[in-house]
């Protein structure tokens, strides 16, 4: 008895799962419920950040149901059970996966190496072993830095009035005389309770919300869009385990942060709780287990950076420079930076006046110059193209001679030439973006439609969002807002400025019965607008204190193929800035806006209007979804958040070629 309680399971309750899932196999269940279950549990899973090659865990893996979807999409999945009646279902269900390996082990005895994974989940089993927390810690040590770790644990009713946890303290005591018969007594009192409570509760809510009553919030009203099966089988599982906790959001957040993870993320609808959370780098440091050790190729490397243009474009300051110094000082890593265009050529382009072909033959002659220059560098991280509107001449060159290519872009850029209205430019170059994707060691994409294009040809894709150095944004002060008029702001470049146009009537409509302005940074000249409009010019000193001005912060954009490759910048340093957001449900814009808590999506220009008024009205939802915004920046969209995925990423694009060549 004494070994017993040093093992982190509860004997009783790990049998009676074992029955429990060779009672209900959930092989009567249709694809289609198994889909939709599984697509609420795995809704905040970066499914994206991760390659084919991926390797990853289950860590209560029962009959197998989630596992068979989460295969399709990795390399290796490790399912591990206490219960070996478990692992017999599950093998059973994962029968013609090829890629599952079947553990029959207790979550403090995994038998994986520490750090070796590239993700883990666990959901609804930690909240029925002894030691939550221990339980949490053993699946995070398995972890890669950086990798993702969700967990679906049970919650205590914190976001439930009194009378629904009431309700559950009643059940408790059913529960907890229940869970103590022999299992076919469980198995028949538990479907009777499905079949007389369940099935009717349910029955009555689905007739209610045809009636027009929202019933999202009552007990069961989950199961109005599921089978009797499913039913029966939560059933068992609530009132025949024997061993059950529930925590608040709070408690979940302090574990998750104790275990050494970081960037935690909760799904705010059913079930609750499912939380995401990432293993910190810092986790394996501050224990001395091997610091570094997956980094020992980026560390003393030279790395060539070759932007499109130079550090007055915003795009080479967020996806390099401000890198730069985290690489230098954390890795000693030597970075050359040579870009394409002139710094000062933007500023030809937005003042309208035409880059000729001197400016072209300049910036072809330097990018061949240091092509040839390249092969004393361990990698070349490359923006979008070496060239535009060139064959991919250049890219193939530094393919021949040897060097490990990551690529990276934000933008949709492939379409210039797929849609492109000349029809000669379509036929020469519809596929030059494909094709160097598919020389690319790795590729880096700003957002999932970008990355989704890339994975038709190179499996090595991996999500970095455009982000933001937190500590040069600070947090909007809502106490000192005084009798200013309620401002309205957008930040961007001539280019995207014309998304505002067909968002015009409605501001202007906006400003004309409410004290409101508009301002536009960096937008150039804009038609068609009046005195409630102002026009600021972009410059790096004032940008911050211009953002931090505003009231709210629009991205309006078109649902079209290029609109969708954006990267949500603007939305992210608004958000960073304590700003509440308001969207179109683009592409990106639906990831970084969570629609009521950090801002609003608005599809039409009553719902612009409508949002717009209401952020008006309540200065405290906006500093509600100001700090929500903000939050969401630090954990997901922040350079303190990204820096060590970043530098993961090109140590696996350098590889391990580099040591081998110093040894010699």
């Amino acid at each position: 008895m004494k070994e017993d309680k040093k093992i982190n399971l509860d004997r009783k309750t790990v049998a009676g799962f074992g029955n429990e899932w060779r009672k209900f196999d959930q092989s009567q269940m249709s694809e289609s419920e198994l889909r939709f279950i599984f697509s609420r549990y795995f809704s905040i899973f970066p499914w994206n950040s991760l390659g084919k090659a991926a390797v990853g865990f289950d860590l209560g893996c029962g009959s197998g149901r989630w596992s068979r979807f989460v295969a399709d999409k990795v390399k290796t999945l490790h399912c591990i059970d206490a219960s070996p009646e478990a692992i017999k279902v599950a093998r059973n269900t994962l029968s013609s996966k090829d890629n599952c390996v079947f553990h029959v082990a207790s979550v403090d005895n995994i038998p994986l190496d520490d750090e070796s994974m590239d993700f883990g989940y666990s959901l609804g089993v930690l909240h029925h072993i002894p030691d939550t927390f221990a339980g949490i810690r053993s699946c995070v040590k398995k972890l890669k830095p950086g990798a993702p770790f969700l967990a679906y644990l049970y919650y205590a009713f914190d976001s439930r009035p009194k009378w629904y946890g009431g309700i559950w303290k009643t059940t408790d005591i059913l529960r907890r005389i229940i869970s103590k018969l022999p299992f076919f007594l469980r198995y028949f009192i538990s479907q009777a309770i499905a079949l007389f409570v369940y099935y009717p509760v349910v029955k009555l809510e689905i007739l209610l919300e045809k009636l027009g009553v929202n019933v999202d919030k009552l007990p069961l009203s989950f199961y109005r869009n599921l089978s009797f099966y499913t039913m029966g089988t939560d059933a068992l599982d609530r009132f025949g385990t024997r061993m059950e906790k529930r925590f608040t959001v709070e408690e979940i957040k302090d574990m998750m942060k104790g275990a050494g993870l970081e960037g935690i993320v909760f799904n705010k609808s059913y079930p609750y709780w499912c939380v995401l959370g990432y293993r910190s780098p810092v986790a394996a440091e501050e224990t001395n287990e091997r610091p570094d050790r997956d980094l020992s190729n980026l560390r003393n490397a030279r790395i060539l950076f070759l932007p499109k243009y130079a550090k007055d474009a915003a795009s080479t300051r967020y996806r390099f420079l401000q890198y730069i110094p985290y690489l230098r000082d954390k890795y000693n890593v030597q970075c050359d930076i040579s870009s394409l265009f002139d710094e000062g050529y933007l500023r030809k382009r937005f003042n309208l006046k035409k880059s000729g072909y001197f400016d072209f033959m300049r910036a072809l002659a330097r990018r061949i110059r240091v092509v040839f220059t390249a092969k004393k560098h361990d990698l070349i991280f490359l923006y979008c193209e070496a060239v535009p509107y060139f064959p991919s001449i250049m890219e193939r060159l530094l393919k021949i001679n040897g060097l490990p290519l990551a690529y990276d872009f934000d933008d949709a850029i492939f379409h210039n030439y797929d849609q492109h209205p000349n029809g000669i430019i379509k036929m020469l170059f519809r596929n030059k973006i494909k094709k160097v994707l598919a020389l690319s060691n790795i590729v880096v994409a700003g957002n999932a439609y970008l990355a989704e294009y890339a994975r038709k040809v190179n499996p090595e894709v991996f999500i970095v969002p455009t982000v933001i150095d937190i500590n040069r944004y600070p947090a909007k002060n809502y106490d000192r807002i005084g009798e200013k008029p309620f401002t309205i702001g957008w930040i961007g470049s001539p280019t995207t400025s014309a998304y505002l146009t067909p968002l015009l009537p409605v501001l202007k409509r906006f400003c004309a019965v409410n004290k409101a302005r508009v301002v536009f940074i960096g937008s150039g000249k804009v038609s068609g607008i009046n005195k409630d409009f102002d026009i600021y010019e972009w410059s790096e000193d004032s940008e911050i204190d211009n953002l931090l001005s505003f009231d709210v912060g629009i991205m309006p954009l078109p649902d079209t193929s290029w609109a969708r490759g954006k990267c949500g910048f603007k939305l992210i340093q608004y958000m960073a800035c304590g700003l509440p957001v308001i969207a179109s449900p683009v592409g990106v814009n639906n990831e970084i806006v969570e629609n009521n808590k950090n801002g609003f999506l608005a599809e039409n220009d009553e719902q612009w209007y409508e949002r717009l008024a209401v952020l008006y009205s309540d200065i405290n939802l906006r500093k509600e979804m100001g700090a929500a915004g903000r939050s969401k920046v630090i954990n997901q969209y922040s350079l303190q958040a990204t820096s060590h995925n970043l530098a993961l990423l090109l140590d696996k694009a350098i590889g391990p070629d580099k040591n081998k060549e110093q040894s010699h």
